[in-house]
C-alpha cells in the first residue's frame, strides 16, 4: 500500500452535491494516512448523461475555462446543450440538448487546493491520456461489456449512464495499469468492478478482486480521522507515529492478500482479516509500536 491513484471518470458520483464531496474529502484524508503517495488526475472531466446520450468533456490542466477553484453541480432536470460550430463566428449547432439524466463536474484541484495539499511532496499530480493502442483497447472493452447479457445488465440506471460507467472504469483501469498503482473508485463504479470480476473469477470472492478486504481492516483498525482539520491530520502523517501505521497497513495488507486463496464469501474474508490483524497485535514489537501509534494519534487530536 505505497501509492493509490485517484482518476477522474470513476469517481463522478463523488461530484453529485456537496454532501457526497464531504465523504470523498473522508476517503482522501484517510488514504493520507495510509499511503506513501497519493497520485491524482490533473485535469476537469464533464461527464453529461441525457436519456438518448451521453458526453464526457476532458480538460486539461491549463485549459479549463472556468474558476478551477470552483465545481458545477447538477440536479437531474437540468437544461444542459452541447452546441459545436466550425469557427468561433460562426453558428452554433446542438449535438445534444435537453433535460439531463445526471451530470458531474469532476475535479480533485478545489479539495487539494482548499486542504493546502497542492504542494505537498506525497501529492502526485498526472497528467494522463490513453495511447491509440489503448483508445482500441478501450473500444473493446466497452463493446463486450455492453453487449446484451453482459455485465452492463447487472447495473443499474439507464443505457446511457451504465455505458459512462463502464467507458470510466475501463479507461481508468488502462491508465492506472501503465502507472502501476491501483486506483480509487466511487460506489457505482465499485459496484461495476465486482460484478465484473464475477464474471472473470467465476466468483465474487475471488483474490483477483476483493473489496471487502480494505473495508474490513480499516473497521478493525483505525478510528475516525474526518473531523480532523487538514493540518492536523499532516503533522499526525509525517509523526513518526505516522510512519509506523503506513508500514503496520502495508504489511497487514499483503498479508491478508498472500491468505485470501478462495474465501467463501465476505464474513470469511473478514475474518481472516481480523485473524492477522490480531496476530500483528501479538508481536512484542509491533504490539509495542502499535500501542505508540494509538497514543501519539491520540494526543495529536
Amino acid at each position: 500500500m505505497k501509492e493509490v491513484y485517484f482518476p477522474l471518470r470513476s469517481n463522478g458520483s463523488w461530484f453529485a452535491s456537496e454532501s457526497a464531496r464531504s465523504e470523498l474529502e473522508r476517503r482522501i484524508k484517510l488514504c493520507v494516512l495510509l499511503y506513501d503517495r497519493l497520485a491524482f488526475e490533473n485535469a476537469r472531466y464533464r461527464l453529461i448523461v441525457w436519456e438518448h446520450g451521453n458526453l464526457g468533456l476532458h480538460m486539461p490542466a491549463g485549459t479549463i475555462p472556468e474558476d478551477r477553484s470552483e465545481i458545477s453541480y447538477y440536479l437531474p432536470g437540468d437544461e444542459y446543450a452541447f452546441k459545436v460550430s466550425a469557427s468561433p463566428e460562426g453558428e452554433y449547432h446542438s449535438l445534444f440538448e435537453g433535460p439531463i439524466v445526471e451530470a458531474f463536474e469532476i475535479d480533485f484541484f478545489p479539495i487539494l487546493s482548499e486542504a493546502g495539499l497542492l504542494e505537498a511532496d506525497f501529492v502526485v499530480p498526472k497528467d494522463v491520456s490513453l495511447s491509440e493502442s489503448g483508445k482500441e483497447e478501450l473500444k473493446s472493452r466497452v463493446q463486450i461489456d455492453l453487449q446484451a447479457g453482459g455485465v452492463a445488465d447487472q447495473l443499474s440506471g439507464s443505457h446511457f449512464q451504465r455505458k459512462a460507467i463502464i467507458e470510466g472504469v475501463h479507461h481508468d483501469s488502462i491508465i492506472s495499469f501503465g502507472l502501476k498503482m491501483p486506483f480509487a473508485a466511487d460506489p457505482s463504479a465499485a459496484n461495476f468492478i465486482t460484478q465484473k470480476n464475477a464474471t472473470l473469477a467465476g466468483e465474487p470472492w475471488s483474490k483477483v478482486l476483493n473489496p471487502s478486504v480494505f473495508t474490513s481492516v480499516v473497521d478493525i483498525a483505525f478510528p475516525d480521522f474526518s473531523s480532523l482539520d487538514w493540518s492536523d491530520l499532516v503533522k499526525i502523517r509525517e509523526s513518526a507515529a505516522g510512519r509506523d501505521l503506513r508500514d503496520m497497513v502495508e504489511r497487514l495488507s499483503r498479508r491478508v492478500s498472500e491468505a485470501l486463496g478462495n474465501p467463501e464469501g465476505s464474513n470469511q474474508v473478514t475474518e481472516i482479516a481480523r485473524g492477522l490483524f490480531i496476530e500483528e497485535l501479538g508481536g512484542s514489537d509491533i504490539q509495542r509500536r502499535s500501542v505508540i501509534v494509538a497514543a501519539r494519534c491520540t494526543n495529536a487530536r
